[in-house]
């Protein structure tokens, strides 16, 4: 009874509260050294964020031999833990930022829009599917976070060649110039159509919607205290119909702006009218 490990040969009850009849010592080392049966060593993570926390065990069976809570399993045993964690609560879980996400809906929107049938595909069961050959490559696994945003917009990244990181520029610019001379950043994620926000007197000589691969932007244009006065795909008809009670509402608020009687051939303007010298 004050063996730590003992052979039993017969006994009799459930689990709890068996009778032994028969049974023989056996030694921490004869268990150790694989006498007594097959040892297996498993290991358990714990994730903060995706950095791991590992628990190693070695078990005959149901028994825990050893137990230690720290270290690291092999890098196939880790990459394993990570696959099975993505399979479970999907790409979202991963450290998404600012940069990682424009990049691919930059992407998606190429690959909606564009027409090029050599452009990889960016959707979500194609990104899970394939996340050995894109995103495992920049993983770290030697106890660091697996990965964090600067590893994940690299993956995304490398599902690009050279020329196609070209081709993402040229047809899913980051920034727009404007009439107005200035650029602003577009907004690829939220309407599945580009955003573009502006003040309304940026686009001053503008008499159609700007359009990138073909798809007319979703146009957000702004007061000039910078307030959303109409969000449109149709400029054209915004200066046709909504304009002249938008002028009438605001110039008398913002006099110092610029409120043409006729948009279309005025000049665009980013800031606001200089005040006439008077002698």
């Amino acid at each position: 009874a004050k063996e730590e490990f003992i052979v039993i040969a017969d006994l009799d009850g459930g689990d709890q509260d068996a009778r032994v009849f028969l049974a023989a010592p056996l030694g921490r080392e004869q268990v150790e050294s694989g006498e007594a049966g097959r040892l297996e060593e498993t290991w358990t993570l714990e994730w903060m964020g995706w950095k791991p926390k590992a628990r190693q065990e070695i078990r005959l069976g149901a028994l825990i031999i050893k137990a230690r809570g720290s270290g690291l399993p092999a890098q196939e045993v880790l990459q394993a833990q990570a696959l099975d964690r993505l399979q479970q609560k999907g790409l979202a879980d991963l450290p998404w930022d600012e940069k990682s996400r424009r990049f691919l809906a930059r992407c998606r929107f190429v690959e909606k829009y564009s027409g090029m049938k050599n452009w990889p595909t960016f959707g979500e069961a194609g990104l899970a599917a394939g996340v050995r050959e894109w995103l495992f490559l920049f993983g770290e696994w030697q106890g660091a976070a697996v990965w964090n945003s600067s590893s994940l917009l690299k993956g995304l990244e490398h599902c690009l060649s050279w020329k196609q990181r070209q081709q993402l520029d040229a047809l899913a610019p980051e920034y727009f110039v404007l009439p107005s001379g200035g650029s602003k950043r577009l907004d690829y994620e939220t309407n599945g159509v580009p955003t573009l926000s502006a003040r309304m007197q940026e686009f001053f000589g503008c008499t159609t919607t700007p359009r990138i691969c073909g798809q007319p932007l979703l146009l957000d244009l702004l007061s000039p205290a910078g307030r959303t006065v109409q969000r449109t795909r149709d400029l054209d008809g915004f200066w046709d119909r909504a304009y002249p009670e938008v002028k009438k509402e605001l110039m008398g608020r913002y006099p110092r702006h610029s409120w043409p009687d006729n948009p279309r051939q005025a000049a665009a303007r980013a800031g606001v009218r200089k005040k006439k010298r008077r002698d």
